[in-house]
């Protein structure tokens, strides 16, 4: 079947966003998200009606696995609805699998989107066994810091994150005692205002940038290594912004259209 679709990249995490659900959505993100054999993407977006927000959005990584929410395709989704006029404004509520997650359109053209719900207590069947935020898990050799916002991360504090081997992130994000795999954030601390981050991604591998990886991150360098509540985060693709709201964490970032296209 032929798919026309808009590729648009938050901080480098690039996205296929189609304006109808796609057919067989999984298969389709598995062929047109290769790098070499599609159009490459870390995966695809595509809206439909929601009775309780303004939108719904879904996400299929590149392997065709179904996510329960993205921070930078959020960004990336809701470029795309702008451009598209499926919405209209500047504050939006927008559904995904993750709960209703709403954002603003800063002055600035970059959007801001707010978690309101940080799950610091994670049990199965996430994990093997329940997990607690505050209390890192011991993964081979490494100190893990669990938790869930919007889709289960794993933080874990290092030297250099540029540093770490691709079969160390694939043994972590696979690791048993987390029977679904996990996103691993590899952080290293800058200063107290800023972080740089790497994230290995399930079901993608390495990524230019990860908005909800960012958010975790964030959350772990303020709660339990005393940095600031408002973080600038360095991530391959850019920077992104995370702030401490009254009521949750926020994530701020760029969204770029690259351009449109067809399957054949």
């Amino acid at each position: 079947m032929k798919y026309s679709f808009t590729k648009i990249h938050a901080t480098g995490n690039d996205f296929l966003v189609f304006k109808e659900p796609p057919f067989n959505p999984s298969e389709v993100a598995k062929k047109l998200c290769h790098r070499r054999f599609g159009f490459g993407a870390d995966g695809i977006l595509y809206p439909s009606h929601s009775e309780v927000a303004d939108i719904k959005m879904n996400y299929h990584n590149a392997d065709g696995s179904v996510a329960t929410m993205c921070g930078n395709g959020y960004r990336a989704f809701v470029t795309f609805a702008l451009h598209e006029g499926l919405l209209q404004g500047t504050h939006y509520k927008v559904e995904t699998l993750a709960g209703i997650i709403e954002s603003e359109l800063m002055s600035d053209g970059e959007i801001q989107l707010t978690f309101n719900t940080f799950h610091d207590d994670v049990k199965p069947p996430h994990v093997k066994k329940p997990t607690h935020f505050k209390h890192p898990i011991t993964l081979l050799e490494k100190q893990m810091h669990v938790c869930f916002v919007g889709t289960l991360h794993g933080v874990v504090f290092v030297e250099d994150p540029y540093h770490i081997s691709t079969e160390l992130a694939e043994a972590l994000c696979t690791h048993e005692f987390f029977p679904h795999h996990i996103n691993v954030n590899f952080v290293k601390i800058v200063n107290s205002h800023q972080l740089m981050v790497r994230t290995y991604e399930r079901g993608v591998g390495w990524t230019y940038s990860c908005g909800t990886g960012s958010v975790a991150s964030g959350v772990a360098a303020h709660e339990l290594q005393g940095c600031h509540s408002k973080l600038n985060i360095q991530v391959l693709g850019g920077h992104l912004e995370v702030s401490k709201q009254e009521h949750g964490w926020s994530l701020k970032g760029p969204a770029t259209i690259i351009g449109q296209g067809e399957s054949i």
